[in-house]
């Protein structure tokens, strides 16, 4: 457990962990994880979604994934999955049979490497969606999942810069305590398609599977009842009758002894009913009426938008006045836009994420010219793909010009020295940062009143 607790600290990802009662504006004052009173009520329920988003940007939690995390990636449902391999092995419909069962009969008609390597060929095409790319921005104690797909892996491997790298156990054979300190844990509890036919990745699929892997990674959930019991756990992507999420928490329950020994989870499930909260509560689980992308996205993803947005309508002409005194017009708009958007950012970028970049402002000014024609043809290619393809496929190498400059100068300033400064996280550090720049502000402003105050007297005749 050290490695992972210290991942989160020596990452700026040192939060505060006092058991207190905090106020989080518009949803007011919120219990402490652990506690358990009025867990139930309508009052705690209503507070719920402000106290998760807060847990999550502090980097307390534990994030446990299920299917439905992949689905909005292009992953079918379990369902799903299972009439597309009733279709492909067997010719017949196949509604009739569950994936466990549909697995066991193409285990036994065709064996298990035939079956994996079709499933390796149906998932190779997925891309994480918009909300599992959020996920590198983010510190967690540890990642677990009872998916075979590779997605978190290919969205921590594409983020130029996460909070955390990634460190996938598959199996009880792996080191679970060589983690680096900037590393996060991601168990695959139900193995992984990148090692499909190997002992370490198996998949977790048939009767006899399930049944069998409790006992075979038998140090990977006694993990997770560790972390279950010392901290709270996210969970996202189960639907509220997934035999997964009940096996889970029925697991955490019988390994802890007794509720008192839990923290509290929570799950994000939309549109859930009270009588299903009831039920959840049981497990000392709150419920979420929240999907995953709108939930993630919200966090700083939000603020950040309309914060930049904000700043571009309402500062950026007057700053580019004031710049195109020094310098040609067009240019000082160039420098205005991204000067303002950066600068009503930074608070948010310092509390969410401890990092600010001196190589915002010049990165975006060159990167400037290459937004509207690459955003303008790509919207066009979109649009004329299915009636036109052969012009679609033509303009998309016109985009592919502008979107290659972008991701040139991306590229290039991420590499600069000083790309990426690491401050402290959290609300203390982007208060002192903003009080720091309004210093400044006003030393600049009363330094210019001065000389322009000796300038006219010095003007006057003796």
């Amino acid at each position: 457990m050290s490695g992972v607790e210290t991942s989160c600290e020596a990452e700026a990802c040192r939060r505060d962990r006092r058991r207190q009662r905090t106020s989080l504006g518009g949803f007011g004052n919120v219990q402490d994880v652990g506690s358990d009173t009025n867990a139930g009520s309508p009052d705690a329920l209503g507070t719920s979604l402000g106290r998760v988003a807060d847990l999550v940007r502090r980097g307390d939690f534990v994030l446990f994934l299920g299917a439905g995390a992949s689905i909005d990636a292009g992953a079918p449902t379990a369902q799903g999955l299972s009439d597309e391999l009733g279709a492909h092995y067997f010719g017949f419909d196949p509604a009739s049979y569950p994936l466990d069962e549909m697995a066991g009969l193409i285990d036994a008609e065709a064996g298990r490497r035939d079956l994996n390597d079709w499933l390796g060929r149906r998932f190779s095409a997925l891309a994480p969606s918009a909300a599992l790319r959020l996920l590198p921005t983010f510190c967690w104690k540890a990642i677990y999942t009872v998916n075979f797909d590779t997605l978190v892996e290919q969205a921590y491997a594409s983020c130029g810069d996460p909070v955390q790298r990634l460190h996938p156990i598959y199996s009880d054979r792996d080191p679970l305590s060589r983690l680096e300190v900037d590393e996060v844990p991601y168990y695959k509890l139900h193995g992984c398609l990148s090692r499909a036919n190997s002992d370490e990745g198996h998949l977790v699929l048939t009767q006899d599977d399930f049944a069998q892997v409790e006992a075979s990674r038998k140090r990977l959930f006694n993990r997770l009842t560790d972390h279950a019991a010392d901290f709270p756990v996210l969970y996202v992507g189960f639907r509220r009758a997934d035999p997964d999420f009940a096996r889970v928490l029925a697991a955490v329950e019988q390994a802890v002894g007794s509720l008192a020994g839990l923290s509290r989870g929570y799950a994000l499930q939309p549109g859930f009913r009270e009588v299903e909260q009831k039920r959840a509560e049981l497990k000392k689980v709150t419920l979420v009426d929240e999907a995953v992308d709108p939930f993630l996205a919200r966090t700083p993803g939000f603020a950040l938008s309309v914060l930049a947005t904000a700043a571009i309508v309402l500062a950026a002409r007057p700053v580019a006045d004031r710049l195109a005194r020094r310098m040609p017009r067009p240019l000082a708009f160039a420098v205005a836009v991204p000067l303002v958007a950066q600068l009503a950012c930074t608070p948010v970028l310092i509390a969410a994420f401890g990092q600010l970049s001196p190589w915002a402002v010049p990165a975006n000014v060159l990167a400037a010219p290459a937004v509207a024609p690459a955003t303008v043809v790509g919207v066009l290619c979109a649009a004329i793909a299915v009636p036109l393809p052969a012009l679609a496929a033509a303009l998309a190498w016109v985009a592919a010009v502008p979107a290659g400059w972008l991701a040139l100068v991306a590229r290039t300033f991420a590499s600069m020295p000083g790309a990426g400064w690491r401050l402290p996280a959290g609300a203390a550090a982007a208060t002192a940062v903003v009080t720091a720049a309004l210093l400044v502000v006003v030393v600049v402003r009363q330094v210019g009143r001065q000389r322009r105050l000796h300038a006219m007297l010095g003007a006057w005749p003796p």
